[in-house]
This record gives C-alpha cells, structure tokens and sequence, in this order.
C-alpha cells in the first residue's frame, strides 16, 4: 500500500499530534492498541463498522470520507480484484449504501435493522431445528 493512500498515516500524525502513546490513543478511542498498531502499518484494508466510526471520531471527520479513504486505497492498489473480492459482505453494502449518499446515521441504522433481521433469521432456523428434532425423536 502506497504510504500516500494509507489512512493510518492521517491516523497516527493525529495521535502524534495529541501527544498520546498507542495505548493512550487507542483507549481514547475505544479500540485496541494492537489494532491502531496495524491500521498506522496499513495492515488493515477494511476495518470493521465499529471502527471507521473510532477512526472517524478520532479524525474529527464525517464517516462518509472515512469510508471513502478506504476505498481509494482498495482503488488505488494494482490488485484491485483481488481487493474487492477481500471486502466483507458488510463492507460492500457500506460502500454502496455511500455510494447513494446515504447519510451516515442511516448507514448505521440500515446496518443495524441488517444484523437485527440476520439474528432473527438464525434464530428461526434453530427454533424449527429444535422442533424437528423433538418431532422425530
């Protein structure tokens, strides 16, 4: 990754800048040191939701351009396929649901009512799993 198009740069001149260490920084920020420690490397390529909105918080920027930093290091990699097909599934609707300039609480919003729709789903499953069971035993 091209130190230019790195996030984690833009992410630890502004912990240098705070004069905070890894572990100060990171706590701040509710994530762990060993992943700010990466995400300054570049070692990260998709962060998870949770932490695009630390790193955004810590930037003092909106999601949205967060989010867009990540995608035009994934753009700007020779690889690109292969970074694409690296995305999470999760990932990949943020980066849609973006692309339609969907505001970034609704982003959220939409990715909560997702997972929320997901659990159920599983636990439906399970629940006529059980019942099956119990039918034919």
């Amino acid at each position: 990754m091209k130190e230019e198009n790195n996030p984690g740069v833009l992410l630890k001149a502004r912990r240098i800048e705070l004069g905070l260490t890894m572990r100060e920084f990171a706590a701040k920020y509710n994530m762990s040191a060993a992943v700010l420690n990466q995400l300054e490397k570049g070692k990260i390529k998709y962060p998870s939701m949770k932490t695009l909105y630390a790193i955004a918080d810590a930037l003092e920027f909106p999601i949205n351009t967060v989010c867009a930093l990540y995608s035009i290091t994934a753009n700007n990699e020779e690889d690109t396929d292969k970074s694409s097909e690296e995305q999470s599934p999760k990932q990949k609707l943020i980066s849609a649901l973006l692309s339609y300039n969907v505001p970034d609480d609704k982003v959220e919003t939409i990715i909560d009512y997702i997972d929320f729709v997901k659990e159920k789903d599983e636990n439906s499953i399970l629940n006529r799993k059980t019942k099956m069971k119990r039918h034919f035993n």
